[in-house]
Formats: structure tokens, sequence, C-alpha cells
């Protein structure tokens, strides 16, 4: 399910894609397994791992990739990488978050942190945002909305963006 071919940037080709059709969720299932069928097949994941990991989706609401690196089956840099290689994202590592806490009196600290979300840089009419889940639409859309801003996603790990909450 690469997205490219459709001339948008990748996140945006993914939100076109199942926007119109209202299969924003079947979507968002179907490119998660694609991407727990490429670790089987990188030798990453075991298909005995990839089963239980989808057993155990269909018990919660927990977004499956990042169920995957909470069971210890894959690393959270494998699911970045492999998001970032499906949406056409680039990858923010710690090195290029901000040294100060950018828009938190705007979006609020308590958001930033359940949304697992960081503001990277600000521009005029564009707001670069670190996310741990990149496919969250209803954060994308809220930070949008609040900031008045088109918001362009960066994948990063769930663990470099706590820490930089911790260090900010």
């Amino acid at each position: 399910m690469n997205l490219r071919h459709l001339g948008l940037p990748g996140a945006l080709a993914y939100r076109a894609a199942h926007m119109q059709d209202g299969s924003d969720l079947a979507g968002r299932a179907a490119l998660e397994v694609a991407i727990g069928e490429s670790f089987v097949a990188a030798g990453k994941l075991s298909a005995a791992g990839l089963d239980r990991a989808l057993r155990l989706r269909g018990t919660g609401s927990e977004n499956f990739l990042a169920l995957l690196t909470k069971l210890g089956l894959v690393s959270e840099h494998d699911v970045a990488a492999a998001l970032a290689e499906r949406l056409g994202l680039g990858i923010a590592g710690p090195e290029e978050f901000p040294d100060i806490a950018l828009l938190e009196d705007q979006l609020g600290a308590n958001f930033l942190r359940h949304a697992k979300v960081l503001p990277l840089a600000e521009e005029s009419q564009s707001l670069i945002l670190a996310m741990a889940d990149p496919l969250d639409e209803v954060t994308i859309r809220a930070v949008g909305l609040r900031t008045r801003k088109r918001v362009e996603p960066r994948i990063a790990t769930l663990s470099d963006i706590e820490a930089a909450h911790e260090r900010l």
C-alpha cells in the first residue's frame, strides 16, 4: 500500500484515499496489517508473533503498531521506518527536537503529552509536528484548527517524544 502514486505527499495521499469513501479505520487496519506482514517477510517478526498481536488488537482499542512495540515484538525504530516508507513521511529524531517548548500555551502540555506529539517548527502557514502515530487524524485536525496552520506530520518514536516532554 505505497501511496506515492496518487501524486500527493504520503500522508495526504493516505488521507485522500481513505477519507473519500469513509473507510479510514478499515484503511488504517489494512495498512497496519501490511506493515506487520512486511516485518514477518523481513524476518523482524515471527508469524506467531503477528497472530498474537492481531488477536490482542481485537480485544482492545490500542494502536496495533504500538502494541507490537509494547509487546517487544518489533522495535519502535522499525515501526517508524515502516511508516515512513509507506506514508512517504520523514522521521524526526531527537536532534531535531526544539530546545524550548513550542506552542505549549496554545495547545496545552497535557494535550501534547496525551496525543503523543511534539511541535518541531512553526512557520507562517504551517507547523511541523512530530507524531508517534502519524495516522491520528483527530490530533492532526485538532492541532490544525487550534493553530490555524497546516500540520505537516513527521514520524517520531514514542520514547523520543516522551523524553522530549520530560526535558522541556
